[in-house]
């Protein structure tokens, strides 16, 4: 099926006749896309064709708590006389059997002369009007696009995220894999086989049977007849929920915005200045410690060393004169030893000797001033001098880390200088406390109805397993061979065999459903190690999730942008698996996705989701940038602009400054 095009009167948003030719070129650009701001018609768009194709059972009528005629007088232009009307046409391309034809289906509707409304509705197939068409057109459409798949392949992108929730997507999934199995079919047959009997042995019952039997028929009637309501309670509660949760964001946005994160934050930033003040004095008084010993004399080094030079001049002058008075103490205890032994010419030449020796010690004596150190000095300061290098790193790094405290106090100081004053966030805060509180007494409402209808289906149960009781007890009083007892018995064959085929064929997709989401979802998502395993619960349809060490991953540990790429997923998953060639409108698609989860969902979901994806968008999510990487896949693009004086929006081909 492909969704030829879309003509909109006066509907919604829309004023005049509005006009959108969504035929793809080819299957390489399946992609029509259509740009809109937020109030100019993008999700209009999509309720029309939902309307068009099925009137008063339309998901929005039905939310709308409206009867249709009012839903229908509210969605004519507000600047058009409610007895001009509005109008929607959407023409299909049906192929079967590798023959194709054309439908049209146009709804409009008028205000009369009594303020009453009154809708016509127009079946063209290929271009005759078809009455015959038209009587059934309800299982038509519920066969081409049954009610329980429309929504795997027509939705909002900023409500995908309740289908990754486990709470909220089992429903879904369920009428989903109802719809696409035919499963409504088979539980509507064991009913009606329920019927039957019911309708056969009341043919035989004494009045007594029959009057216990209207008893407890009407109990159960009685309490289903609580479910519808029950039902409705609890997605008026859900609506009230999405709108706290959407005022709450926004005050949180608010709050962010005036700097209330900075100031929650106040304690812990003035905790943190006092640590760093800490710090501070402690590399403080560890510098003072350094600088109060030898660090002043690494600032002249030059001057250390002429000191330790003219301490060795001292010392060798020592050296010396000791070595002279040596060399005179010898010189006269070995004259006065050989003076007898040797000649007087002998005498002189060893006094000349030792003169000549002396002489050359004196000679390098040299002049001082009596500069004189200690060994411990010496020592002191040979070291200062050695270790010159690794002192002054040392230094330079405690300097250089007291400077770095010093920025981080004067950084501390003025975040908390720009903290706002309790006067500017305390009524947000407030508001979000309210909120949230009323959030709360929400979800406990919620949970309380959830409870109650699960006591209602335990007692409509056991209000159906006494009613068979009753019946099975008044047919046994019948003979065995009567035709009754034939009925039963084929009857409870054929259920338990409708039973069997079920929960075979649950079966046998659900683990086609698990591979089909794992593998759609690990296309989309970055993180791709992330979930490595998906369970579909074959009784109650909850969807779980598994990491590679087997660990269940929780809705609550996804990002918001995950759990979206999830919902995309189920709906991609079970869209294949349906094998219906059918059209894909998607609206809002990139809402609160970050930019890698949006280049993986605009290439690879979008040019692949189906033969024709209709995307509706704004500005701020198919930019420049999504545009040119879309751009390549897409046959033609529309803007739809509002016009406050003309009182609607209009259509025109083309994108936001493309």
């Amino acid at each position: 099926m492909i969704i030829e095009s879309l003509t909109l009167n006066n509907f919604g948003a829309y004023k005049g006749r509005q006009f959108f030719d969504l035929v793809p070129e080819d299957e390489k650009k399946p992609i029509i896309l259509i740009g809109a701001l937020n109030g100019s018609g993008k999700t209009t768009f999509l309720n029309s064709i939902q309307l068009c194709l099925y009137g008063n059972n339309a998901p929005q009528v039905k939310l709308s708590k409206m009867s249709y005629s009012d839903y229908l007088k509210n969605k004519i232009n507000r600047s058009v006389d409610k007895q001009e009307g509005a109008s929607i046409r959407v023409n299909l391309i049906i192929e079967e059997n590798s023959e194709s034809e054309t439908l049209s289906i146009e709804r409009r509707w008028a205000e009369n002369e009594n303020g009453k409304i009154k809708e016509k509705v127009l079946i063209l197939r290929n271009g005759e009007e078809d009455k015959s068409l038209l009587d059934n057109w309800f299982q038509y459409i519920e066969n081409l696009l049954p009610l329980s798949t429309m929504p795997l392949f027509f939705f909002d992108g900023e409500k995908l995220e309740d289908l990754a929730n486990p709470d909220k997507s089992s429903g879904i999934i369920r009428s989903a894999v109802d719809g696409l199995l035919g499963l409504d079919l088979i539980d509507q047959c064991k009913s009606d086989l329920d019927i039957f009997i019911s309708k056969k042995a009341k043919d035989v019952f004494d009045k007594e049977t029959l009057k216990e039997i209207k008893v407890k028929e009407d109990s159960i009637k009685e309490v289903q007849d609580k479910f519808p309501y029950l039902n409705n309670q609890m997605q008026k509660i859900e609506e009230q929920i999405d709108i706290i949760t959407s005022d709450i964001e926004a005050y949180k946005l608010e709050f962010k915005k005036k700097g209330g994160e900075v100031y929650q934050a106040k304690e812990k930033l003035t905790n943190e200045k006092h640590e760093t003040e800490i710090d501070k004095n402690i590399k403080i008084n560890s510098l003072l410690e350094f600088v109060s010993d030898s660090a002043p004399l690494l600032l002249i080094p030059d001057l250390l060393k002429d000191v330790l030079d003219l301490d060795k001049v001292e010392n060798q002058n020592d050296e010396n004169k000791k070595e002279i008075k040596v060399l005179d103490g010898f010189q006269d205890e070995l004259l006065s030893e050989i003076s007898n032994d040797f000649s007087t010419k002998d005498q002189i030449k060893i006094e000349k000797f030792f003169e000549k020796k002396i002489t050359k010690l004196k000679d390098n004596i040299f002049e001082a001033d009596h500069f004189k150190l200690s060994v411990l000095s010496q020592e002191y300061l040979t070291k200062i001098l050695k270790d010159k290098e690794s002192r002054k790193k040392e230094l330079g790094k405690s300097i250089r880390s007291l400077e770095g405290l010093n920025e981080e106090i004067i950084r501390i100081e003025k975040n908390i200088n720009e903290i706002p004053s309790l006067e500017i966030v305390k009524p947000i805060q407030d508001q979000i406390s309210v909120h949230e509180k009323e959030k709360a007494v929400l979800l406990f409402k919620i949970q309380q109805l959830r409870d109650e209808i699960v006591m209602e289906k335990k007692k409509e149960e056991d209000l159906q397993k006494s009613l068979k009781n009753n019946i099975n007890k008044a047919i046994e009083q019948e003979t065995a061979e009567s035709d009754l007892s034939r009925f039963i018995n084929f009857s409870e064959k054929a259920k338990d065999t409708l039973q069997i085929f079920k929960k075979t064929l649950i079966t046998k997709k659900s683990e086609r459903i698990e591979s089909e989401i794992l593998d759609c979802f690990k296309l989309l998502i970055r993180k791709k190690a992330m979930i490595s395993k998906v369970t579909l619960d074959k009784d109650n349809y909850n969807l779980k999730l598994y990491n590679s060490k087997d660990l269940e991953i929780f809705y609550e540990d996804l990002s918001v942008g995950e759990r979206q790429l999830l919902a995309v997923s189920i709906l991609w998953a079970l869209a294949k698996i349906s094998k219906q060639n059918l059209p894909i409108i998607i609206d809002t698609p990139l809402a609160r996705l970050d930019n890698i989860h949006r280049d993986k969902l605009g290439k690879r979901y979008f040019p692949h989701a189906s033969h024709q994806v209709i995307i509706l968008s704004t500005d701020a999510e198919v930019n420049n940038k999504y545009y040119d990487m879309i751009k390549p896949s897409m046959s033609r693009s529309f803007i739809v602009e509002h016009n406050e004086a003309v009182g609607g929006s209009a259509v025109q081909e083309g994108y936001f400054g493309a």
